[in-house]
């Protein structure tokens, strides 16, 4: 992170973490991140709530999910200004849609969806609601 303070590198440290999503575990990304808070925090864009959902996103794919982590980053996501935007779309939105694909349990998927304002993502987040459902039948 030091390298990110000098001239050439400054604004990339969402790119110097980036990499540590697939490896570090959720309390270990915290962690690294409240030890970098300041140099994060001069940031424009909310790294914190992205790196955190991508960690978690990385976690739920190697099979380890925990929903209090979840939640937690939930609630960090709600408290966010919607105005900040993202490529084509509010940067809320685009992290509740991922938020929404890191979890199998219906309700919380269903309470992602309803955050986002954004039709397409709605849309895209109700095909994984289906499929989850799907699935869920065809277990039973």
């Amino acid at each position: 992170m030091e390298l990110t303070e000098k001239t050439p590198f400054k604004n990339y440290e969402i790119t110097a973490l980036k990499p540590l999503v697939d490896i570090l575990s959720y309390p270990e990304m915290l962690t690294l991140i409240e030890k970098h808070e300041e140099v994060l925090n001069k940031q424009k864009s909310a790294i914190k709530e992205k790196l955190l959902v991508s960690t978690l996103k990385a976690e739920f794919n190697k099979g380890n999910y925990n929903e209090s982590y979840f939640l937690e980053v939930y609630n960090l996501i709600q408290k966010m200004d919607r105005k900040e935007r993202w490529g084509d779309f509010k940067l809320k939105d685009s992290l509740f849609f991922d938020l929404g694909e890191s979890t199998k349990n219906l309700e919380l998927i269903i309470n992602c969806r309803k955050e986002i304002k954004h039709n397409l993502l709605k849309k895209e987040l109700k095909y994984w609601e289906l499929e989850n459902k799907k699935a869920i039948v065809n277990n039973v």
